[in-house]
């Protein structure tokens, strides 16, 4: 019986890599146009078509992806996510599980799909028989129900505590309450008192997350106000909220630190704070989430709780390697990293509330 086609084999005969057959197939750059084309001849002469993912792009208008060599770990994701850089926290985790497999000798291919042709994408890998396991960062419930009704091994990074119970599947997850305590904790010890909240409206999870910590403390504490902003929110929309439920600044009347839902929103709100003439941490402390690359270079740079996503990729490389060596209780295992303090410079000691600011 003849082996079967495989880019693989292709590369043998070709004496390339099966990443330069896979570019040649695809007409992408990078290859010497003379080994393009011999790639190409031999594969139309010994009949090689990965036809069931041809049509599934041309139904889904997909673009460019990288085919599987073989049955391996794939990782998929959207190419929006590259092409637009809408997401770069994104690709942390992609570097964690990417390092995790290396050490480990294991297979595992980034696979892009367009942005209306996910569940076309996967189903067509498992027609073709091409996928060892799965690491979910963001698939839609539509193709995890059937990966799970194919028995695909699969491995999802959830964002928190709050999802954990619409899910029937290996998850890797960090400990939003367990870091919420640290900063509650941390923020106490410096002696304040008085909290606020700032979240982007999609961020409801990480306020009740904030708020279930609080009842964690020896100390009692209660955040007061919750300011809500929407998405795309400037500085002017984000000054207007302060000044509607707060009034002009006070040193006794405003909080003395506010947490914010991520650090982009904490970037934003000590921009509208420096506009209206209050100091950070000076006046006023602000705390982030996420620790993303950019929270160091803020003036100030912001105190956050570091998000272990790194860690999360690497974790979910090593659970779904258990699922695939069929290891008991891992296919629905659930395992949760811990998060850590990130001291810079956006919190301090509180002024003393005998002494207030003049109001600006």
């Amino acid at each position: 019986m003849n082996e079967p086609l495989t880019l693989e084999s292709i590369a043998k005969v070709c004496g390339v890599s099966h990443t330069t057959v896979s570019r040649a197939l695809r007409g992408l750059g990078n290859v010497k146009p003379k080994t393009a084309e011999r790639i190409r001849e031999y594969a139309e002469t010994v009949g090689y078509k990965p036809n069931a993912i041809a049509r599934s792009l041309a139904r889904s208008g997909g673009g460019e992806f990288h085919l599987a060599s073989s049955r391996s770990i794939i990782v998929p994701y959207l190419e929006g996510l590259m092409k637009e850089d809408r997401n770069p926290l994104f690709w942390d985790y992609i570097e964690g599980a990417v390092k995790a497999a290396a050490l480990r000798k294991s297979s595992i291919e980034l696979m892009g799909f367009g942005l209306d042709g996910e569940f076309n994408f996967i189903r067509a890998l498992v027609e073709e028989n091409r996928i060892a396991g799965v690491l979910d960062l963001g698939l839609t419930p539509k193709t995890i129900d059937y990966l799970l009704s194919k028995s695909i091994p699969l491995v999802s990074r959830l964002q928190g505590v709050h999802e954990i119970n619409s899910r029937q599947n290996a998850c890797v997850y960090p400990d939003h309450i367990q870091g919420y305590l640290l900063a509650w904790n941390h923020l106490q010890s410096l002696g304040h008192r008085r909290f606020g909240f700032i979240a982007r409206s999609d961020h409801r999870s990480r306020l009740a997350e904030c708020v279930a910590a609080s009842h964690l403390l020896k100390e009692p504490a209660a955040l007061e106000p919750v300011i809500r902003i929407d998405n795309g929110a400037s500085t002017e929309s984000i000054r207007e909220a302060l000044l509607s439920q707060l009034g002009p600044w006070h040193a006794e009347k405003w909080p003395q630190v506010f947490f914010c839902s991520n650090d982009d929103v904490a970037h934003h709100v000590i921009r509208t704070l420096q506009e209206m003439n209050v100091s950070v941490p000076r006046q006023i402390s602000i705390f982030g989430f996420d620790d993303s690359p950019a929270a160091g270079f803020c003036n100030p740079s912001i105190t956050t709780l570091r998000n272990p996503r790194r860690e999360i990729g690497a974790a979910m490389l090593d659970l779904l390697k258990e699922i695939i060596a069929g290891r008991p209780d891992s296919r629905n295992r659930v395992e949760i990293l811990p998060m850590s303090l990130v001291l810079r410079q956006s919190v301090s000691k509180p002024l003393p509330t005998s002494n207030p600011l003049p109001q600006k």
